[in-house]
């Protein structure tokens, strides 16, 4: 895990949220940065929950989402495109029990 943030560059967003990204649990917060022109999602997991969580991506930056990879398994996650927006759902074993790990791909 260590690899996807020695090279890593903070996102650059005022206050405690990424803009453009909610997600469907209060108890997980979002920290974003960027790595190898590709964006870094860690899901920090505030109580251990073990259930499905859904993103939903609606910013202008988010919409040219190629795919979206759970690491460190190199999983590729299903996305859902939408006009306006683009939603991910996790199943409850891609969401770990202390910390999820996305890297997301974006067209260039």
């Amino acid at each position: 895990r260590r690899v996807l943030f020695t090279e890593a560059i903070p996102m650059k967003y005022r206050g405690k949220k990424i803009p453009g990204i909610k997600n469907s649990e209060r108890l997980i917060k979002m920290i974003g940065c960027i790595q190898d022109n590709n964006y870094i999602i860690h899901l920090i997991n505030l109580k251990g929950i073990n259930k499905p969580l859904t993103l939903k991506f609606s910013n202008r930056k988010w919409l040219n989402i190629e795919k979206i990879v759970l690491e460190p398994h190199k999983k590729e996650l299903k996305i859902e495109t939408q006009v306006k927006h683009i939603d991910l759902s996790l199943s409850s074993e891609d969401v770990d029990k202390i910390d999820t790990i996305l890297r997301i791909f974006v067209r260039s």
